[in-house]
């Protein structure tokens, strides 16, 4: 997690100046690849820890709720700059996800399927309302995916 607070102010500039530039399609199209690199080390990071102290919480779980809360504003940012990316990407995990709790639900961790749903809560949070208003759009599906997955009855209170 050291490394991750080191590089989190690096990110929050590298997404800030994106933003800025107001990149074409084509131009952005080169950090795609990066910016999805990026989607998947915060979706690991927002995981909780094995040792998280759900009912007797103190300063390590106060950090890491810490921690946690400015990678989601990272991930908001991410979104922000390359809002197709993102939304791609989430609904990519969240049916990886939702299909795992399906096919093999012993083998899912909470905190795979928390992360997921955090995330999908952290788009609705950062994108403006438009963005959920385009018909057949990736938000869309996402909705769908949402409405037919078992995810809701996991039985961890994280979830």
């Amino acid at each position: 997690a050291t490394v991750s607070h080191t590089a989190a102010p690096f990110l929050h500039s590298y997404l800030t100046r994106l933003r800025r530039l107001n990149l074409g399609a084509e131009a952005l199209a080169a950090h795609t690849p990066i910016l999805e690199r990026c989607l998947l080390v915060l979706t690991r990071r927002v995981c909780y820890p094995a040792d998280y102290a759900f009912d007797d919480p103190d300063e390590a779980e106060e950090a890491f709720q810490d921690y946690r809360r400015d990678l989601a504003t990272l991930f908001k940012t991410l979104a922000r700059v390359h809002r197709d990316a993102t939304l791609a990407f989430t609904l990519r995990l969240l049916q990886a996800t939702a299909a795992r709790a399906e096919q093999e639900p012993e083998e899912l961790g909470f905190e795979h399927a928390e992360a997921a749903l955090f995330l999908v809560f952290q788009l609705g949070e950062g994108l403006p309302e438009a963005a959920f208003r385009m018909e057949d759009s990736h938000f869309t599906r996402i909705m769908l995916v949402l409405a037919h997955a078992r995810l809701s009855a996991y039985p961890h209170r994280a979830v």
